[in-house]
Protein backbone atom coordinates (compact mmCIF):
# COMPACT_ATOMS: atom_id res chain seq x y z
CA UNK A 1 0.00 0.00 0.00
CA UNK A 2 2.84 2.48 0.81
CA UNK A 3 4.50 1.54 -2.36
CA UNK A 4 1.66 2.98 -4.70
CA UNK A 5 0.81 5.91 -2.76
CA UNK A 6 4.67 6.70 -2.88
CA UNK A 7 4.33 6.12 -6.73
CA UNK A 8 0.89 8.68 -6.84
CA UNK A 9 2.64 11.40 -4.86
CA UNK A 10 5.72 11.55 -7.18
CA UNK A 11 3.44 11.18 -10.57
CA UNK A 12 1.93 14.29 -8.86
CA UNK A 13 4.96 16.11 -8.47
CA UNK A 14 5.99 15.12 -11.84
CA UNK A 15 3.08 16.19 -13.74
CA UNK A 16 3.62 19.87 -11.10
CA UNK A 17 7.05 19.91 -13.32
CA UNK A 18 6.19 19.55 -16.28
CA UNK A 19 3.01 22.16 -16.02
CA UNK A 20 5.84 24.66 -15.44
CA UNK A 21 8.52 23.44 -17.83
CA UNK A 22 5.94 23.84 -20.72
CA UNK A 23 5.33 27.22 -20.34
CA UNK A 24 8.96 28.29 -19.44
CA UNK A 25 10.36 26.55 -22.14
CA UNK A 26 7.62 28.06 -24.70
CA UNK A 27 8.59 31.58 -23.39
CA UNK A 28 12.60 31.34 -23.45
CA UNK A 29 12.86 31.68 -27.26
CA UNK A 30 11.10 35.08 -26.95
CA UNK A 31 13.47 36.54 -23.64
CA UNK A 32 16.94 35.42 -25.78
CA UNK A 33 15.60 36.83 -28.90
CA UNK A 34 17.10 40.06 -28.33
CA UNK A 35 20.02 41.15 -30.23
CA UNK A 36 23.11 41.32 -28.49
CA UNK A 37 24.63 44.77 -28.19
CA UNK A 38 27.99 45.15 -29.52
CA UNK A 39 31.52 46.01 -26.84
CA UNK A 40 32.88 48.85 -28.49
CA UNK A 41 35.56 48.92 -25.67
CA UNK A 42 35.83 47.68 -21.99
CA UNK A 43 37.86 47.75 -18.96
CA UNK A 44 38.09 47.44 -15.20
CA UNK A 45 39.69 48.70 -12.78
CA UNK A 46 40.69 47.47 -8.91
CA UNK A 47 38.33 50.15 -6.49
CA UNK A 48 38.59 50.09 -2.94
CA UNK A 49 34.95 51.18 -1.38
CA UNK A 50 35.46 52.97 2.05
CA UNK A 51 33.60 52.06 5.30
CA UNK A 52 30.96 54.15 6.57
CA UNK A 53 31.55 55.52 10.42
CA UNK A 54 28.70 54.34 12.67
CA UNK A 55 28.60 57.49 15.46
CA UNK A 56 27.12 55.46 18.83
CA UNK A 57 24.25 57.09 20.13
CA UNK A 58 23.78 59.29 23.55
CA UNK A 59 22.83 56.51 26.12
CA UNK A 60 22.76 56.69 29.76
CA UNK A 61 20.66 59.74 31.87
CA UNK A 62 20.45 63.13 30.72
CA UNK A 63 23.08 65.71 32.07
CA UNK A 64 22.28 67.71 34.99
CA UNK A 65 21.93 71.25 34.35
CA UNK A 66 24.14 74.39 35.89
CA UNK A 67 24.38 77.17 36.00
CA UNK A 68 26.75 77.86 33.12
CA UNK A 69 24.95 76.00 30.93
CA UNK A 70 21.88 78.33 31.09
CA UNK A 71 20.90 80.34 27.85
CA UNK A 72 22.60 83.89 28.66
CA UNK A 73 26.08 82.13 29.79
CA UNK A 74 25.91 79.65 27.00
CA UNK A 75 24.91 82.26 24.02
CA UNK A 76 28.16 84.36 25.50
CA UNK A 77 30.60 81.34 25.70
CA UNK A 78 29.23 80.53 22.21
CA UNK A 79 30.40 84.14 20.97
CA UNK A 80 33.77 84.05 22.58
CA UNK A 81 36.78 83.68 20.05
CA UNK A 82 39.11 81.27 22.43
CA UNK A 83 36.28 78.89 22.59
CA UNK A 84 36.33 77.74 26.05
CA UNK A 85 35.26 74.45 27.41
CA UNK A 86 31.80 73.55 27.68
CA UNK A 87 31.31 73.48 31.42
CA UNK A 88 28.70 70.82 31.56
CA UNK A 89 31.36 68.09 30.12
CA UNK A 90 33.28 68.61 33.38
CA UNK A 91 30.32 67.26 35.81
CA UNK A 92 29.90 63.88 36.76
CA UNK A 93 27.18 63.28 34.14
CA UNK A 94 29.16 65.17 31.59
CA UNK A 95 32.37 63.07 32.22
CA UNK A 96 30.24 59.72 32.83
CA UNK A 97 28.87 60.30 29.29
CA UNK A 98 32.36 60.77 27.53
CA UNK A 99 33.77 57.41 29.02
CA UNK A 100 30.23 55.04 27.79
CA UNK A 101 30.82 56.89 24.52
CA UNK A 102 34.55 55.85 24.68
CA UNK A 103 33.26 52.47 25.99
CA UNK A 104 30.88 51.80 23.25
CA UNK A 105 33.39 52.65 20.10
CA UNK A 106 35.99 50.32 21.78
CA UNK A 107 33.26 47.74 21.77
CA UNK A 108 32.03 48.24 18.42
CA UNK A 109 32.90 46.25 15.67
CA UNK A 110 34.96 48.14 13.19
CA UNK A 111 33.68 48.75 9.61
CA UNK A 112 36.84 47.59 7.20
CA UNK A 113 37.11 48.84 3.84
CA UNK A 114 35.38 46.69 0.88
CA UNK A 115 38.10 46.14 -1.70
CA UNK A 116 36.74 45.55 -4.77
CA UNK A 117 36.68 46.39 -9.36
CA UNK A 118 34.55 48.66 -11.20
CA UNK A 119 33.83 48.01 -14.73
CA UNK A 120 32.78 49.70 -17.61
CA UNK A 121 32.01 49.14 -21.29
CA UNK A 122 30.92 51.52 -23.81
CA UNK A 123 28.14 49.54 -26.51
CA UNK A 124 26.70 50.49 -29.60
CA UNK A 125 22.90 50.33 -29.97
CA UNK A 126 21.73 49.43 -33.47
CA UNK A 127 18.22 49.27 -32.47
CA UNK A 128 15.28 51.36 -32.25
CA UNK A 129 14.67 50.47 -28.36
CA UNK A 130 16.09 52.02 -25.91
CA UNK A 131 18.60 49.95 -23.74
CA UNK A 132 18.70 50.55 -19.52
Amino acid sequence: MSVNTTLYNSSIDMNRALCILIPVLALAPLCFSQDPLPVIRSNWQPSVQKAKSVEPGETGPAREVIIDDTLGPRKARELRTDHPDNPSDQTPDGRRAMIEKNEQEANAPKARDTPGFIYSANVRNDGSNTVK
